[in-house]
């Protein structure tokens, strides 16, 4: 049975990540890409972040999870609800 994972999306403008612990566990992180204006690419961080929104996360998983195992793609789901 899974015990977590990590769901990274928006990598386009500002990369934030939903992380899930079983049993019930949840953060919710932006990512620091490590990059500044000039200076050395850093390492990417993950760094707090404010709201979740479910109704924007759920929509872009369900139009990428094409080859995602459905058991997979059925708990992502409920945890995307679940934290929502």
């Amino acid at each position: 049975a899974p015990v977590g994972f990590q769901l990274c999306y928006d990598k386009r403008d500002l990369e934030r990540a939903l992380t899930w612990r079983a049993p019930n566990l949840f953060s919710h992180m932006a990512v620091d890409t490590g990059e500044g204006p000039g200076s050395h690419k850093g390492t990417p961080l993950l760094v707090p972040d404010g709201q979740f929104y479910p109704a924007f996360v759920g929509p872009c998983f369900d139009s990428e999870c094409g080859a995602v195992p459905a058991a997979i793609v059925d708990l992502v789901r409920e945890k995307i609800r679940q934290h929502g």
